[in-house]
């Protein structure tokens, strides 16, 4: 007879995601008010290069550096460079398919309208596609293959730029506005082995 409570959770790999809230930086944006936003739909890119963004890149940067330090562990002295953002306007009947960005390490949305349910929640894919699961009880961060991310105003998410996310047809009949951007860690990569020695040392 086998006494399974003797198993234990031995290893996971996390593929993590974060949320927070910039209150109140839906108001001092006013971004349908600007010559950014496009009523009826569509992008505007380049907003990390402009000067009426610059509060929002410095929020943007003091975040991912927590996540870089409290989560991944990174060592001090990394700086966090936004390295690109666009505005994003998707009006009803509109999608947004699966798609993850390059080179980067740290993407993110952050969402300046609606409540809760009011639009599509964001989907965010494993990595690798579990092939077999058994009919389950409740999903969880093992049994599921896709993290699914209700939003509202001011709420901004966070989660590695490798991963896959989409968002489904908006059937509001306001559009879904948001703000995304891409962030690189800039510092040293690579290796150090137990005698010292870094193994593929460079910067970016």
């Amino acid at each position: 007879m086998v006494n399974n409570d003797h198993l234990k959770l031995a290893g996971q790999f996390i593929f993590p995601a974060f949320r927070g809230k910039y209150e109140g930086i839906s108001d001092t944006l006013d971004i349908r008010k600007t010559k950014y936003y496009k009523p009826t739909g569509g992008q505007t890119i380049d907003l990390h290069k402009q000067d009426y963004f610059q509060e929002l890149i410095k929020l943007i940067q003091i975040s991912v550096l927590s996540i870089a330090e409290d989560f991944y562990l990174a060592k001090q002295g990394y700086e966090v460079e936004v390295v690109s953002m666009w505005l994003n306007s998707k009006p009803k009947g509109l999608n947004h398919p699966p798609h993850n960005h390059t080179n980067t390490f740290i993407s993110g949305v952050l969402y300046l309208d609606g409540e809760v349910q009011a639009y599509p929640s964001l989907k965010l894919l494993r990595p690798y596609q579990l092939p077999i699961v058994p009919r389950v009880n409740k999903l969880n961060e093992i049994n599921s293959n896709i993290i699914e991310l209700l939003t509202a105003k001011d709420e901004v998410v966070f989660f590695p730029s490798y991963i896959l996310h989409f968002v489904e047809t908006n059937l509001n009949e306001k559009p879904r506005i948001s703000i995304a951007f891409d962030t690189l860690l800039r510092g040293k990569y690579g290796e150090i082995q137990k005698n010292g020695v870094p193994f593929g040392d460079f910067k970016i």
